[in-house]
């Protein structure tokens, strides 16, 4: 689940309302690594899941899997999958009353019903030397993101890339 920022503020036609505060929400997600295996000495599998509910009726689950193969002893390739989805909170409306249900209201597009699907490819390289070591790598990613009931925005295609590098003395 999505912990929306603390101190939101809602638009409702002319009335503007601060949610409360979402540190005193009780929240739980229950998660784990369900499986890492090995297949060989070069590669790896693993798959997670996990699941959240909170006192706003909001419910997700995620599922996540990589494949991780050591090409050879200084490159390491990376691919992994995650897919979420969740359902809104129980006072989220794509349109309100001038005086909302339960006195709550909120824009916040991820407090609505929504899914998301994200892959990525990443590569790692590293070097250690007697008393250094140094690596690069790079990550490629694409998202897609859709909402069901969010007025305006009905899906999100996003795409990243990032480089790091790393010195350790």
């Amino acid at each position: 689940g999505h912990r929306p920022r603390p101190q939101l503020f809602a638009g409702l036609q002319r009335v503007a309302q601060v949610e409360q505060d979402q540190a005193e929400r009780p929240f739980g997600p229950v998660a784990g690594p369900l499986l890492r295996q090995g297949l060989g000495k070069r590669v790896s599998v693993g798959f997670d899941y996990r699941y959240y509910v909170d006192s706003w009726a909001l419910w997700s689950h995620t599922i996540g899997g990589d494949l991780r193969i050591l090409a050879s002893p200084s490159l390491l390739v990376a691919l992994e999958y995650r897919g979420y989805v969740q359902s809104g909170a129980w006072f989220y409306r794509s349109a309100y009353p001038l005086v909302p249900l339960g006195g709550f209201a909120t824009r916040d597009r991820e407090l609505s019903p929504m899914l998301d699907h994200r892959v990525t490819a990443a590569l790692e390289w590293s070097k250690r030397w007697s008393r250094v070591a140094s690596g690069s790598g790079v990550l490629l990613g694409a998202a897609i993101y859709r909402y069901g009931d969010f007025l305006g925005l009905s899906q999100v295609v996003a795409a990243e890339g990032s480089w790091i590098g790393r010195l350790e003395f």
